[in-house]
């Protein structure tokens, strides 16, 4: 198996795909954006209007005008107000989340490190000194110091001993799902 990358760069891939804190970064920018727009709609948006008229003598004349609305008694405040309650929100839950990430992504690294630290002890002390007990039993039996039991019951262990490194294995995988998961890459 192949050694995880350095936390650093496991961590800033999290930070970049997974899509829990891409929405909450999308909620934030939202909640900003309507904070500017809410902002804009204070001002008066001033109108142009020109109008042609035509007297009885046949004298024709251009009227034009500027019309700016004043809001005197709505500027939006309580709008403004909640916006601003709903943008720190999304900031602290993004926060939080980004927190909560970095935990996970610890987790999952030192996980990955033990389950790897495992199977390599585990076939290091187990896997190889039981192969080498089961070469030395079969070569006992080929000359006939030991009985066909004893070398099934040898056997046995050895069939184990592989059942359990198989299980190491497994875990060593189930940690490197995790890892992926928590970063938000999918391979």
């Amino acid at each position: 198996m192949a050694t995880p990358v350095p936390l650093r760069e496991v961590l800033e891939q999290a930070l970049r795909n997974r899509p829990d804190l891409l929405t909450k970064k999308y909620e934030l920018q939202r909640a900003e954006a309507e904070i500017g727009l809410r902002r804009r709609e204070v001002f008066p948006n001033p109108s142009l209007s020109v109008s042609f008229n035509r007297e009885g003598s046949g004298d024709r004349t251009v009227l034009g005008g500027i019309s700016i609305p004043l809001p005197i008694l709505n500027r939006r405040q309580g709008e403004l107000q909640s916006l601003g309650a709903r943008n720190v929100q999304a900031r602290a839950e993004l926060l939080a989340l980004e927190k909560e990430i970095r935990k996970e992504v610890d987790q999952a690294i030192s996980q990955w490190e033990v389950a790897l630290r495992n199977t390599d002890l585990f076939k290091r002390e187990v896997i190889e000194q039981t192969e080498e007990n089961f070469r030395l039993l079969e070569a006992a039996y080929r000359e006939r110091k030991i009985d066909l039991p004893q070398l099934l019951i040898m056997e046995n262990d050895l069939i184990s001993a592989n059942q359990d490194y198989l299980d190491v294995l497994l875990e060593l995988q189930q940690a490197a799902i995790a890892l992926r998961e928590v970063t938000g890459v999918e391979h």
